[in-house]
């Protein structure tokens, strides 16, 4: 246990602080472009870049040399001794708050599936053709699964592997004798489908679980909101494009969905509606959507950011030869310094 601790201890000052602090420049770096070019290269290559400000703090290895504004902490090396009294009870908060988060994280995904489980599923036979023409429409090879469930408050896609799209009764009900409610459905239909074909269940999940190391860190708490943001909007671009509405019809679709989104709680799927934080943000961007997109300039981008950040591996200065204790200890030393000068180049 004591040397559990003491791990803890040098993760948590070695590479946990060091790295939220030089993460600072990387945030700057992402939120400079997304403001000043974001509605120039589309919400796609936006979410590639706040997917690199989640990722790049979590990587433990770097470049091998050369200039990086984020140079990489010291390695997990050397004795927890010289370090504070008050760094083991940092650490020990700290995989307390990272358990809580994979925790609250499973727990609040088996808990929507159970509520889903109690709902009852309708046949749907009858929205096979729709959501094949959708599908098409979106490029797709082939429809994912379809069910339709009384008591749903809106559409969602869930599944990690395998991603279903789920409908809400009372929005197929309305489409089946109303034509503007059924041009509504397939606009929804192509934004949950597009939630399928962008794999973003999966890539969601992907992104809150690289937030547990940096559960405290409230920038890693704002990247993973824009990225979010970012793929609803990647939906509504496709969901535009495969049902052939306008911003002002699709938006009129959001706010007609939202009337009847009373569930309370986080949600753990994919959905329309996304979080509620976002509603207003999506209906503020949708006529930016139609513009044409520069996907590119947002490839160079996020080349350029990922090069320019990468954490740089920087190494710790080993022991000296007469602060080791014991005679095996001495002879490793001896023997890694023959090695190392065997490699130099002569």
């Amino acid at each position: 246990m004591s040397e559990l601790l003491a791990a803890l201890e040098v993760l948590a000052t070695d590479w946990l602080l060091p790295r939220s602090v030089q993460a600072l420049p990387l945030f700057a770096t992402v939120l400079l472009v997304d403001a000043a070019l974001g509605r120039r290269i589309g919400p796609e290559a936006r979410g590639l870049l706040w997917t690199l400000a989640l990722a790049l703090p979590c990587l433990p290895l770097g470049l091998e040399a050369g200039w990086a504004p984020l140079p990489h902490p010291a390695p997990l090396a050397g004795a927890a001794a010289s370090l504070p009294a008050w760094t083991r009870v940092l650490a020990v908060l700290w995989l307390a708050g990272a358990l809580v988060h994979l925790g609250l994280l499973v727990a609040g995904e088996l808990g929507h599936r159970r509520r889903l489980a109690r709902l009852e599923r309708v046949p749907s036979a009858w929205l096979d053709r729709t959501v094949a023409e959708v599908a098409a429409g979106l490029g797709m090879r082939r429809a994912p699964s379809l069910l339709v469930l009384r008591g749903l408050d809106e559409a969602l896609t869930l599944g990690l592997l395998r991603p279903r799209v789920l409908l809400p009764l009372r929005l197929c009900e309305r489409a089946r004798g109303d034509a503007r409610a059924r041009f509504r459905l397939r606009q929804v239909l192509a934004h949950e489908l597009a939630h399928v074909r962008r794999r973003d269940p999966l890539v969601v999940a992907a992104w809150r679980l690289l937030l547990a190391p940096f559960w405290f860190h409230p920038l890693q708490r704002f990247a993973l909101r824009r990225a979010e943001l970012c793929a609803e909007l990647s939906c509504d671009r496709q969901a535009l494009r495969g049902s052939g509405a306008r911003p002002d019809e699709y938006g009129r679709t959001l706010l007609d969905q939202a009337r009847a989104w009373i569930a309370p709680g986080p949600r753990a799927a994919t959905g329309f509606l996304g979080p509620r934080s976002m509603l207003l943000a999506r209906l503020e961007l949708l006529p930016s959507l139609h513009r044409p997109r520069r996907p590119l300039l947002g490839l160079l981008l996020a080349t350029v950011v990922a090069v320019c950040c990468m954490p740089a591996r920087t190494t710790r200065a080993g022991p000296a030869y007469e602060d080791l204790e014991g005679c095996l200890q001495k002879r490793f030393f001896v023997m890694r310094a023959m090695a190392a000068a065997a490699e130099a180049p002569r």
